[in-house]
């Protein structure tokens, strides 16, 4: 994705109206194409400028928090970044490029006990800003061997603040269709409901699902309730009982996370090892407006695909576009023959259907 359609996605992305909450996988993720990072991470600030919730691409950094937190936070890190967290949400700029900190960060306690025993040796940052007040930071982090952030990195970064902010404002309703975002992982439990195994992705997925929507002041668990109900399902069900169908279903400002529990090995003992596989489904506007940006649409047809997939009719398309049923005619006809589809039933289905690596 070039840098001018990187941005326009961002943009669009940020006016969905979606939340804050609901976008950031697929912001953090966007980012990406606009300005080249290994990894990126968003804190949020609550009413008293605290950090209240963080979201990381990288699920090892969530255990860095109680740490991070208790050692840290608006602490030592003033003496590091020349501001903390709970300042710069009050004064509306953090610290911006590390590169700018000097020698005394590298050489700090907080980039080599936290930073440098998770490939992070340089990041920008950009608060979030809105009102008079921050409403959140977001980092952007470079491994060793990577060029650092430069000047034009952080003006880029920043000229997002305004989008970014009107982001994390929306406030529409979430219950509406979900679809698969494309993300899943697979956790192994022994006969005990003990997981003893897991591949990366599944367990960023089950701390996702058990521990977003508050700040970790203590190592994350990963025993969980939901997997000891699933095993007991599954079990049940091996032994001939009547049970629930083992499959659960979590949903919060994430979106929904979908738990299906198989039995492991070809002779299915109910004492056996069970595979869990956990799936992450996101409103169905993000996964279309993901899909769409590999088309050849332009983007006043992604928004007319947008509000279709909504249930507008073409009267309410013209209305909310402020262009005449005539136009919003001319754009479906345009849409159809570019993706060779022969009506919304088809056109929806094709949206979905495609898969991004």
């Amino acid at each position: 994705m070039k840098n001018a359609a990187a941005v326009s996605y961002i943009r669009q992305l940020c006016c969905l109206g979606l939340g804050g909450q609901i976008i950031m996988p697929e912001l953090l993720r966007a980012l990406h194409a606009f300005i080249p990072s290994a990894s990126n991470m968003f804190h949020w600030a609550d009413a008293n400028y605290q950090m209240s919730n963080t979201y990381c691409e990288n699920s090892a950094l969530y255990s860095l928090y109680p740490q991070y937190l208790k050692e840290f936070y608006n602490s030592k890190e003033v003496h590091i970044y020349k501001v903390g967290f709970s300042e710069a949400m009050r004064i509306g700029h953090g610290w911006g490029n590390s590169e700018r900190l000097g020698p005394d960060f590298l050489s700090g306690e907080l980039f080599n006990e936290l930073f440098r025993p998770n490939d992070i040796r340089c990041g920008i940052e950009a608060t979030i800003w809105e009102n008079g007040r921050g409403l959140g930071s977001i980092v952007l982090n470079r491994g060793p061997g990577e060029k650092p952030f430069s000047d034009v990195d952080e003006m880029r970064l920043r000229s997002l603040i305004p989008y970014i902010a009107h982001g994390l404002r929306g406030t529409r309703d979430l219950r509406g269709e979900m679809a698969p975002s494309g993300e899943s992982g697979t956790l192994i439990v022994d006969s005990q409901d003990k997981i003893v195994q897991f591949c990366p992705e599944g367990k960023r997925l089950l701390l996702l699902a058990m521990h977003f929507g508050r700040i970790a002041r203590d190592a994350p668990s990963l025993d969980s309730p939901a997997l000891k109900r699933l095993s007991a399902n599954l079990r049940g069900i091996l032994r001939g009982r009547l049970q629930p169908v083992p499959m659960l279903r979590q949903q919060h400002a994430l979106g929904e996370f979908v738990f299906r529990a198989y039995p492991l090995g070809s002779d299915a003992q109910p004492n056996g090892s069970i595979a869990v596989v956990i799936e992450r489904h996101e409103p169905l506007p993000l996964k279309l407006m993901r899909n769409m940006s590999t088309l050849p649409l332009t983007a006043r047809q992604r928004e007319v695909c947008l509000l279709l997939s909504y249930g507008y009719s073409h009267s309410m398309i013209a209305q909310r576009m402020h262009i005449s049923k005539h136009t919003v005619t001319d754009y479906v006809r345009k849409i159809y023959d570019k993706l060779d589809v022969n009506g919304h039933e088809q056109l929806m289905k094709k949206l979905v259907a495609i898969t991004i690596h």
